[in-house]
């Protein structure tokens, strides 16, 4: 499915799938059928993107088409699971990188290696080592990096000017000191919003955790992390920043787009967030320093 070209337009946060339930027979390209599924179907902004990626795969591969089939994040992995041990799961899905060993570990997923090393084998080798580390398993690629996200901090100018802060933090202390600064309840104001969602909070509170040093797994993702001192720290640091009122009420269950929402409509001073890049490729690292620039001030 993947041309050197395609792979740059389906190039995660996300990779991609190929379920053990997909006919990979060598057939003719005339009149196949391949379902995709990915999360990010569902939303306006990344749906239009992946839509005109199919149709230029399309136009490349003609006889073949891809039928899309959107899932919400959060019924994401029950669908997923629940379909694929009945059989019935779809050719080719989206992942996030946290799940990602589970269903290898299950031989839910087909080892991709040989197929790419068919069509070249240095299909890989454009790729960095740590956008493959989490599909790879004993030498064996099981997924294909899409996308990968640079955390970055948004934040409204004309807030920021009002309450006399010329540039953001560049520590947490001092984050801190801003956050008090930018909060006005009885106006409606607060500082910032946190993705504390159950779906999207795995995808952006280690941008926080890993800052404290902090982060789910062991070193060798044989063991939780939960427990160590840096991210009981993150952790108590998150949660200093609620109950100090300078989040939003009802922060645990705002998501992703919950939290643009509110920043646009001027009711948070700034958010993390993550601006969709191709990192994991080597050919556009100047790309993803130049997103990460762009998205420091707005």
């Amino acid at each position: 499915m993947f041309t050197r070209k395609n792979k740059n337009l389906a190039m995660g946060a996300a990779v991609l799938m190929a379920s053990v339930s997909m006919d990979v027979q060598t057939v003719s390209a005339e009149d196949i059928t391949i379902t995709y599924s990915d999360w990010q179907l569902a939303q306006e902004g990344w749906g239009n993107s992946l839509r005109t990626a199919i149709a230029e795969f399309e136009e490349l591969n003609p006889g073949i088409t891809v039928v899309t089939e959107p899932v919400q994040l959060d019924q994401r992995d029950v669908r997923f699971t629940t379909a694929i041990r009945a059989g019935q799961g779809p050719d080719v899905f989206a992942l996030d990188a946290n799940p990602v060993r589970q269903y290898i570990s299950e031989s839910w997923v087909l080892d991709l290696t040989p197929f790419a090393e068919a069509q070249d084998p240095a299909f890989f080798d454009d790729f960095y080592e740590t956008s493959l580390a989490p599909v790879t398993v004993d030498g064996a690629v099981y997924g294909v990096p899409m996308n990968t996200v640079a955390m970055g901090l948004v934040y409204n100018q004309a807030m920021f000017e009002a309450a006399g802060i010329t540039e953001p933090a560049t520590s947490w202390e001092e984050f801190s000191a801003h956050a008090e600064a930018l909060t006005d309840t009885s106006a409606g104001q607060w500082a910032m919003t946190l993705v504390l969602a159950p779906a999207g909070f795995d995808l952006r509170a280690p941008s926080i955790f890993h800052s404290f040093g902090a982060s789910f797994l062991t070193e060798d993702w044989s063991a939780s992390a939960l427990d160590t001192p840096e991210m009981q720290a993150a952790f108590s640091y998150v949660v200093d920043m609620i109950q100090s009122g300078v989040v939003p009420p009802g922060v645990t269950q705002v998501d992703a787009n919950g939290a643009r929402r509110d920043q646009m409509g001027g009711r948070n001073a700034g958010r993390r967030c993550g601006d969709p890049g191709r990192c994991q490729h080597r050919t556009s690292d100047e790309q993803c320093r130049g997103g990460a620039r762009s998205n420091a001030k707005r």
